[in-house]
């Protein structure tokens, strides 16, 4: 940063504010924000999904079947399979 000191904000300085609600901050202007400053992108977040949690499960069993047994690794195989084909489904409709 240029030689600029870091100062605390003051008690009747508003604080920044993080979270769902910063985005609809009507001070958060590109007045407000330091010149080098953008908007944060993308603005708008994915609805979760527990499509990466059945990926990862799917993982493990593969990578467990590799250690015990072919049936383990086949249900993991298609578990991935699954999971992948969910989680890009849903990424294709939004």
């Amino acid at each position: 940063m240029p030689n600029q000191p870091h100062h605390p904000p003051q008690p009747n300085e508003p604080a920044a504010e993080f979270g769902p609600n910063a985005a609809n901050d009507p001070s958060d202007s590109e007045a407000s924000r330091p010149a080098r400053w953008h908007q944060a992108r993308p603005t708008q977040l994915p609805r979760p999904t527990y499509w990466p949690f059945v990926l990862a499960l799917g993982l493990g069993f593969m990578f467990w079947g590799l250690l015990t047994t072919w049936i383990i690794g086949v249900a993991g195989l298609l578990t991935t399979g699954l999971a992948l084909a969910g989680w890009i489904n849903i990424l294709r409709h939004e």
